[in-house]
């Protein structure tokens, strides 16, 4: 008989644009990313509490050691690759895109040929960087800017992390099946990268993915 290839419907996520200073953008990213990383975490984890050194928010991190390598060596490449941007002087403006795929076998006449990525899931996180110097600490109005700047990246990342809560929250149907039986922690594979827009990259890749022909099994 013809079987269909199975599909997945790739769900995306746009954050609303926020802009960060140099000195808060790591923490700021690194919030975001292990929300949203936790929200689709399951399984046997041991989540860490996580208590900003920088800023003045806590957050959970699903406690793998790989998934928070994998965040700071994205984190690092991203902010190397940002370029001066026409937002204005000292900024520069780029999108980090998180999405989650699931490995599949492609097959050719009931034999398997290949193993493709299918992205289920995407998040693309809009961010401006202010590269401005702070200014001397050693007077009441620099005191106090940087206490106004510091206050609005707080936030700023609170409301994002809210926000993810509530998608991943709502957003439930798309998620591939899960193995329950699994031993350890349950995390789905995930990359990061740096992205122009929301939908570079995956988002054609995916709808391709809807159009496959049929696979002929036995």
């Amino acid at each position: 008989p013809v079987l269909p290839l199975p599909t997945m419907n790739l769900e995306e996520h746009v954050l609303d644009e926020m802009e960060v200073d140099k000195f808060h953008v790591k923490e700021a990213l690194r919030a975001i990313l292990h929300t949203i990383l936790f929200s689709r975490a399951l399984g046997k984890l041991k989540p860490a509490e996580c208590v900003s050194d920088v800023l003045d928010l806590t957050y959970a991190r699903c406690g793998v050691t790989e998934m928070d390598k994998q965040v700071e060596e994205a984190i690092e490449n991203f902010l190397q690759s940002l370029a001066p941007d026409n937002v204005g002087p000292e900024m520069s403006r780029g999108t980090l895109v998180l999405a989650f795929f699931e490995q599949r076998k492609r097959y050719y006449f009931g034999v398997a040929k290949s193993t493709e990525n299918v992205y289920w899931e995407q998040w693309s996180i809009p961010i401006i960087v202010n590269h401005r110097p702070r200014l001397g600490s050693d007077t009441e109005v620099a005191a106090m800017e940087s206490e106004r700047q510091q206050a609005e990246t707080e936030r700023a990342v609170k409301k994002r992390i809210r926000k993810v809560v509530l998608l991943a929250a709502k957003k439930t149907e798309h998620i591939p099946p899960i193995n329950f039986q699994a031993k350890g922690p349950m995390t789905f594979s995930f990359e990061i990268r740096n992205g122009k827009r929301a939908d570079s990259g995956w988002g054609w890749f995916s709808r391709l993915m809807k159009t496959e022909p049929p696979r002929f099994g036995v």
